[in-house]
């Protein structure tokens, strides 16, 4: 499979995950299948910076660690204005993608492993104000990451 197909892949796998949070009816089969959701976002963000990467050149594994696939990339294209951007964009702790890996990465390293998920209800639902509705960051990720994946393969031509 190519890297796109896998990012492709890996983006539906996550919309699945959604879909099924939005229907279940059992708080524990909600919270496991927003987890896997934001687990394959997770992935799909190292898929499309590998994905990127090919277009450079460069054949980066996106089983590695992000900041090990952004060391690798910017060593390789310091200059590659997709490295650039997601660098920056990790450095800004409100941005989407930021929030986005450090749950991915508490979830899938030694502090996911050893810790114990607390129950809490603002973790699903954000109340912004008492006059704004709620809303799911873990949609509002995915189509953040949309169209992160869109801007790149735009940009860099990819077809």
């Amino acid at each position: 499979m190519n890297r796109r197909a896998q990012t492709n892949q890996l983006l539906y796998q996550a919309r699945l995950m959604l879909d099924q949070a939005e229907v279940a009816d059992a708080p524990a089969l909600i919270d496991a299948s927003e987890d896997a959701a934001m687990a394959f976002m997770h992935r799909a963000v190292r898929s499309a910076l590998a994905e990127a990467a090919e277009a450079y050149g460069l054949a980066l594994s996106p089983d590695r660690p992000l900041y090990d696939l952004l060391r690798q990339f910017g060593e390789q294209q310091p200059d590659a204005w997709e490295y650039r951007t997601t660098q920056e964009a990790l450095t800004q702790p409100e941005h989407w993608l930021t929030r986005l890996h450090q749950a991915g990465e508490h979830w899938a390293g030694r502090v996911g492993q050893s810790a114990v998920k607390s129950e809490s209800h603002d973790r699903i639902e954000l109340v912004l104000s008492d006059d704004q509705s709620t809303t799911n960051h873990y949609r509002n990720w995915m189509t953040d990451l949309q169209q992160w994946v869109d801007r790149i393969r735009e940009l860099g031509d990819y077809s």
